[in-house]
């Protein structure tokens, strides 16, 4: 799936153009960066989706820039949301389908953590209980992933943040010499 790319594209929004009233007060025409915040899904992750760069996912998720119906339609399907809940703010944010999704899925993602890390049976059988559970509630919450135990995890040819933040020798004091 990959977002339309329109040719000479002056507002360098990658398939989507920015509208701006002429008063000072933009105008919110979706709101994908809200949701992306809510869910707490990475411009990286999207980008995989989309079959895009994170670039282009953050430039679109800006909600004054206005992109074409199928690219919408596109975005609905990678943040597997309502496409309501993409044009519109809920008038109950308790009632809201996709917060209750939301606390769904961070609920199983706890429980696929304990399963991965508790040794005892009976935590275990609960933990299969309670993820047996959810997937009744909510099918797609099969596959869902633990909590990461670590950090991101990197390929062999990249480089850990130190090699990027390199300090210089000049910041470390000498050692003093022993008389």
């Amino acid at each position: 799936m990959e977002l339309s790319q329109r040719q000479n594209d002056p507002w360098h929004c990658s398939g989507s153009r920015r509208i701006s009233p002429t008063w000072n007060t933009p105008i919110q025409l979706h709101r994908i960066a809200a949701i992306m915040e809510q869910e707490d899904i990475k411009p990286r992750v999207l980008a995989g989706r989309l079959g895009t760069t994170p670039t282009t996912i953050m430039k679109q998720a800006d909600p004054t820039c206005d992109m074409l119906l199928s690219d919408l339609y596109q975005w609905q399907a990678a943040l597997r949301v309502p496409i309501a809940e993409l044009l519109m703010e809920p008038e109950d944010d308790f009632s809201s389908p996709i917060l209750l999704r939301t606390r769904l899925l961070k609920l199983m993602r706890f429980v696929r953590s304990i399963q991965e890390q508790s040794t005892e049976d009976s935590i275990q059988t609960i933990a299969l209980q309670m993820a047996e559970r959810l997937v009744e509630m909510m099918p797609e919450l099969k596959e869902t992933p633990a909590w990461p135990s670590v950090g991101q995890r990197r390929t062999p040819d990249e480089l850990g943040a130190i090699a990027y933040n390199v300090i210089p020798e000049k910041a470390f004091p000498a050692p003093l010499e022993e008389a």
